[in-house]
């Protein structure tokens, strides 16, 4: 971690203070009250690329990775986070918050990695979490993400190719019994075809069902959702999950991975490169760490 530059929100200045501005505009537009005093930011080069996130205080930045490919114009970016256990008075969180359990801890962050065809337009991800209690052992996390492409001159066209987002059990903690249950969202579900999520009275909207994968499975009890495409503007994905615990509550370390693309435009055709073969250049080292 010695590598990240952290500054408390109040105390940034130049271009992080507009992206900490940035991220305070963003969350009150969808009712999440905060303030400067209440963030901290994350700097640093990684990869040769720029990175930035702006969190809410108590959210640790475990790692972040920049994976390139000699000769390819394209790149990989990935961070983890690891949720605090509660938060006081949480506020809404998300494009529309869930409703009808208590939330025990909820915010949202903006990940920022700079554009190598366009230092003023970085790429950017606006990613929350929402955390609600069913019962003494009984939890529901929520993930919401917007990836949003930063563009640049007309003759070059650039993509999402991949935008997966996952959550597990922090390492170090031994809180959670089992799940992933109830995890979505599904491709051709019920939900995605409502929309919305709905379990013991909770209810928690939904956005982003085209193009999607489900990732539940594997260590940690870990769950997500990956797309697959060629999004040139933005995308949003969407990860929810029932769990179940000794008793405590969860920590829950959160990962967020975004292939991009860049290529020559040719209208209604998207980039394609036989060289991209993300799935063997990063076998999520950034997570099985």
């Amino acid at each position: 971690m010695d590598k990240f530059e952290k500054v408390a929100g109040e105390r940034t200045t130049g271009k992080l203070k507009e992206r900490v501005r940035k991220h305070v505009d963003d969350a009150m537009r969808r009712s999440q009250l905060v303030a400067d005093a209440d963030l901290d930011t994350f700097s640093a080069n990684v990869g040769g690329r720029k990175f930035t996130a702006v969190v809410p205080k108590g959210v640790k930045l475990k790692s972040a990775v920049v994976v390139t490919e000699p000769g390819v114009d394209e790149v990989g970016l990935g961070a983890e986070f690891e949720v605090p256990t509660d938060s006081v008075t949480p506020s809404a969180a998300g494009h529309s918050a869930g409703s009808g359990l208590p939330r025990v801890a909820g915010a949202c962050r903006t990940l920022w990695f700079d554009n190598p065809t366009s230092g003023a337009n970085d790429d950017q991800v606006y990613d929350c979490y929402e955390k609600f209690k069913k019962s003494n052992s009984e939890y529901i996390y929520n993930r919401y993400s917007k990836m949003t492409v930063g563009q640049t001159e007309a003759a070059i066209r650039r993509e999402v190719q991949e935008f997966t987002i996952r959550f597990r059990e922090a390492k170090g903690y031994s809180r959670i019994t089992g799940g992933p249950y109830n995890y979505g969202p599904l491709p051709s579900s019920l939900e995605c075809n409502n929309a919305k999520f709905s379990y013991g009275g909770l209810e928690i909207p939904l956005v982003g069902c085209g193009g999607i994968q489900n990732l539940a499975g594997g260590s940690y009890y870990q769950t997500g959702t990956k797309y697959l495409g060629h999004e040139t503007s933005q995308k949003y994905i969407d990860s929810y999950a029932r769990y179940v615990s000794n008793g405590s509550t969860p920590v829950w370390s959160d990962y967020v991975w975004v292939t991009m693309s860049s290529c020559g435009w040719i209208p209604f055709t998207p980039c394609v490169n036989g060289l991209n073969k993300w799935e063997e250049t990063y076998t999520d080292g950034l997570w099985y760490r």
